[in-house]
């Protein structure tokens, strides 16, 4: 049997060449990000969302530390990186640092609520915005 080659409709084209316009600015965004910015950098959250951003954005060699409030996490290491998983941030609260959350959207602001006012001066972003985008409600 001969099977019919799908057509897509001009809507559908249109839909293809935004969300791949959109994917191409998000890995621009992100890479402009880590080149000029100098702050020390703590992903925290260490499941498959950030592990699909640093295999995206290639960065697994960009960040300071990484950090998950996961116990069973603590002291082992990401596939391809030399730094090991801590369970707590250990940096000065004073330092002007950028946390990079991991974490699904559900739980960002839980953490997000949490951590702002003990580390007052760090920059918060996700894994899931591109980095012009704080996370500042």
């Amino acid at each position: 049997k001969i099977e019919k080659q799908k057509s897509y409709s001009l809507s559908d084209l249109n839909l293809i060449k935004k969300i791949n316009l959109g994917i191409k600015n998000y890995l621009f965004e992100w890479s402009e990000y880590f080149k000029k910015n100098e702050n020390k950098r703590v992903l925290l959250g260490i499941g498959h969302n950030s592990d699909r951003f640093m295999q995206l954005t290639s960065s697994f060699y960009l960040f300071d530390y990484f950090v998950d409030q996961s116990k069973s996490k603590n002291g082992f290491y990401l596939a391809g990186t030399k730094r090991g998983i801590d369970l707590n941030i250990k940096i000065n609260k004073k330092e002007n640092f950028d946390i990079i959350l991991g974490v699904h959207d559900r739980a960002k602001m839980q953490l997000y609520s949490k951590l702002k006012n003990e580390y007052p001066n760090a920059s918060f972003y996700s894994v899931f915005n591109n980095p012009n985008k704080l996370i500042n409600p």
